[in-house]
């Protein structure tokens, strides 16, 4: 009985950092993307390196990656390479980070000069509500 529970539940699945896994991917593409994880966010949350970049994902969206490690370390070191360039870890993109915006030239505003100074107003006809009347 225990064994049908752990089969159901991903009881034993225990991942480690730097572990080779494949996340799974709710965007457009194929359901399972390989990555690695990089780090452990909480006791189920793991941060997951992708070709797609760092993706949050519960320890329930990893399956095991059980490929031959050798063959997949030359490949994955060079995308590792070519992504880390273009990447910033979820950690450190705070506000102050970022690049700043390319400032366009502004012109200079001209207050806009109201013909009316009164408040704008609807001039619809207002009914009274029909209040229900069950003699009538």
């Amino acid at each position: 009985m225990k064994r049908n529970f752990d089969r159901g539940t991903n009881a034993r699945k225990n991942f480690e950092v730097n572990q080779r896994v494949y996340a799974r991917n709710y965007r457009d593409g194929s359901k399972w993307i390989p990555g690695q994880i990089t780090r452990k966010i909480g006791l189920a949350m793991l941060l997951v390196r992708t070709a797609r970049g760092m993706w949050k994902r519960h320890f329930d969206q990893l399956k095991e990656n059980l490929t031959d490690q050798n063959s997949d370390n030359s490949r994955s070191e060079s995308e590792d390479n070519s992504d880390s360039e273009d990447e910033v870890p979820i950690d450190l993109m705070d506000d102050e980070q970022l690049p700043a915006p390319p400032e366009e030239q502004q012109q200079p505003e001209q207050p806009q000069q109201q013909a009316n100074a009164e408040p704008r107003r609807s001039t619809r006809k207002r009914k009274k509500p029909k209040i229900f009347d069950p003699s009538a």
